[in-house]
């Protein structure tokens, strides 16, 4: 392996010196691990060198050149794989931060934005011509992963998903040829990503929108059992009573250096502020609230909170189950888990209030929920190596005992970047879309030239496995 290694180094050598406008770094180099970091930080492989593509023009060369001479590659766009799959031993990476570009064009409902940009990047870039997208609320996530396989976010209901969000694409196909997208491939980027080739350029939706509300509210947790039941109990009263589309409450139970949080992110994101305050009363009844920072701010402001509120690294995994209700028996699963989460920083429960997808958008997306649902995230992400052992197990038992609750409440289909090896297959993430994104793989990468690529790098198409873990 390593003389390999060695010798596919040395064609990548041999690729930068006829390619001196593209940077490109080798483990000896001095920049290299500062490059090579990513959200994990106990992620062991050696990428053989990490590329740099400036350009859509950068990104052809490189994959003609690995295509040519059979170095396997894989493409980062913000490195935030909470499996460490952005970086791969023996492969070569194509980190696309560099080509982050943003456009807005003249009648400000569209952008071009370059397939490397940040989430924190772009809302700058579309703050300063006073309009906004769907976006997550990390600063460091890459936009075009985020959106391309889901895109859950604080603006999911009022604006749609992440990629509701995608009007169109270019993408470097499995040749090396820059094309843009036709509406299969397109449909195929809504939900699987860069599957079927690297998207070095697409083109988004955009409104309207300088100020919302926003904040974190902050409730007791001394009696923790008792926090997590009424609150869960009461956002499904919420919902249930009508929840309006500019409405986000995602609860968010972390351990922090001071003691296990509920961290409860609140945003109203239109302007009719006073229905906002309204429904900012009610959600601040779901618990002893110590603390409203709720207020009315930018959303660059908003996502400066998140960023203030949450680890910038971690170690360990993820994993998620989305639900149709917040039934007593999944409350009882989430109160007991949470009371038990081992107390290490960074460990965390998050809960994402997702809503039913346009159903126009269903049909041009491979995105296999079509209805809405929560989205359970579990960070088992310590900052520490100390709790990582115990810190997994607890992840691991508390995934399997919510999949063991009411089996017609709980959706077959997982988000896919929070979904780990080993514990789903591709026909149970995309349901009925299945064929149809075997089919677009096999149409647009019939060679396998992006087998690296998220999900099909490391989740098997229909092989069984254990639904466990």
């Amino acid at each position: 392996m390593a003389s390999l290694d060695q010798s596919r180094q040395n064609a990548v050598r041999e690729f930068s010196q006829q390619h001196p406008n593209i940077p490109y770094v080798v483990p000896s180099s001095p920049d290299y691990a500062a490059l090579r970091a990513t959200f994990i930080v106990d992620n062991p492989a050696v990428p053989i060198a990490i590329a740099r593509p400036q350009n859509a023009d950068d990104v052809a060369a490189i994959v003609k050149f690995c295509v040519a001479r059979d170095v396997p590659f894989v493409v980062r766009s913000g490195g935030n794989n909470l499996f460490g799959k952005s970086q791969v031993d023996g492969a070569l990476t194509i980190d696309m931060r560099d080509v982050q570009y943003c456009h807005v064009d003249e009648s400000k409902t569209s952008a071009r934005i370059g397939g490397g940009i940040l989430a924190g990047t772009l809302v700058q870039s579309l703050s300063q011509e006073g309009v906004v997208t769907a976006s997550g609320t990390v600063h460091f996530i890459g936009y075009v992963g985020w959106s391309t396989y889901g895109g859950y976010g604080p603006f999911s209901a009022n604006f749609g998903y992440g990629f509701e969000q995608i009007l169109a694409a270019k993408v470097v196909n499995s040749t090396g040829e820059i094309i843009d997208a036709d509406s299969d491939l397109l449909r195929g980027i809504r939900g699987a990503g860069g599957s079927f080739g690297i998207i070095v350029e697409m083109t988004i939706r955009v409104r309207p929108l300088t100020k919302i509300l926003s904040g974190f509210m902050v409730y007791d947790t001394s009696k923790v059992i008792n926090t997590v039941a009424t609150y869960c109990q009461g956002l499904q009263g919420l919902r249930d009573d009508g929840w309006p589309d500019p409405l986000c409450v995602a609860p968010l139970f972390l351990c922090t250096p001071d003691g296990l949080k509920l961290l409860s992110h609140f945003m109203w994101s239109e302007d009719n502020e006073a229905a906002g305050t309204s429904w900012l009363e009610r959600v601040s009844q779901l618990g002893r609230n110590l603390h409203n920072g709720v207020r009315r701010t930018t959303i660059l402001e908003a996502m400066g909170d998140f960023n203030r509120a949450i680890p910038q690294d971690g170690r360990g995994s993820v994993n998620t189950v989305s639900l149709r209700r917040l039934t007593d028996e999944c409350i009882a699963v989430i109160a007991k888990y949470v009371e038990c989460m081992p107390r290490y920083v960074g460990n965390g429960f998050a809960i994402h209030v997702a809503p039913k997808p346009a159903q126009a958008s269903v049909h041009d997306s491979v995105f296999a929920v079509t209805e809405a649902h929560y989205m359970l995230e579990l960070l088992a992400t310590p900052r520490s190596e100390e709790g990582l052992h115990e810190s997994q197990r607890w992840g691991a038992d508390f995934v399997s005992e919510l999949l063991k609750t009411g089996s017609s409440n709980i959706l077959p289909s997982t988000y896919i970047n929070l979904t780990p090896p080993g514990r789903t297959t591709l026909q149970q993430v995309y349901g009925d879309n299945f064929t149809s994104v075997m089919e677009l793989k096999e149409k647009y990468d019939p060679h396998g030239v992006f087998k690296l690529a998220t999900p099909f790098s490391y989740i098997p198409p229909a092989d069984s496995v254990e639904n466990a873990c």
